[in-house]
């Protein structure tokens, strides 16, 4: 399920990604917008800005399973760009 819309746009610090947290029937992941930091770094909760976030919300293992395999494609794009219309969704 996808409640609204929202873009995060990674690969300049300004995204930071809380620790896995339990929630009620699985765990949380929240992207928190903020001052640009050292990609990957650890961040200080004090420059977060705002208090608007997008929780990603995992039930099964398979569903994370999923996403690091799309996020796998993404890097190898980044790393030797393919041809968009090579590639099967």
């Amino acid at each position: 399920m996808i409640k609204g819309k929202a873009e995060a746009i990674f690969g300049h610090g300004t995204v930071y990604l809380t620790k896995p947290m339990p929630v009620e029937n699985g765990v949380v992941i929240k992207l928190e917008c903020g001052t640009p930091e050292q990609v990957g770094g650890a961040f200080k909760i004090e420059n977060v800005l705002g208090d608007d976030s997008i929780d990603l919300v995992f039930t099964s293992k398979e569903s994370i399973d999923v996403l690091i395999d799309k996020l796998q494609t993404a890097k190898e794009m980044l790393e030797a760009p393919i041809d968009p219309n090579a590639l099967l969704f």
